[in-house]
């Protein structure tokens, strides 16, 4: 069971860091578009909201794909 925790573990942390690095690169990267017509901008700013669900879903999914590829190589190993 630690085995899967491990792989779980690190497989969130590197799709916390992938999406973390992929938002500094959109960030580096943009550029406003400022041809549009003069319309007076707004000074609120909204930010997008963080789903918890999907790292969880992730971390479920991971688990189940260590689990069974495991099960799997235990049985392949064992004939």
């Amino acid at each position: 069971m630690k085995n899967y925790l491990l792989f779980t573990g690190i497989f969130v942390l590197a799709y916390v860091l992938l999406q973390i690095g992929s938002g500094f690169v959109l960030t580096a990267f943009y550029t406003p578009d400022l041809t549009a017509p003069s319309v007076p901008l707004s000074s609120d700013t909204e930010f997008g909201a963080a789903d918890p669900v999907s790292p969880l879903i992730i971390s479920v999914l991971s688990l189940g794909a260590a689990f069974l590829s495991m099960k799997y190589l235990k049985q392949r190993l064992d004939e």
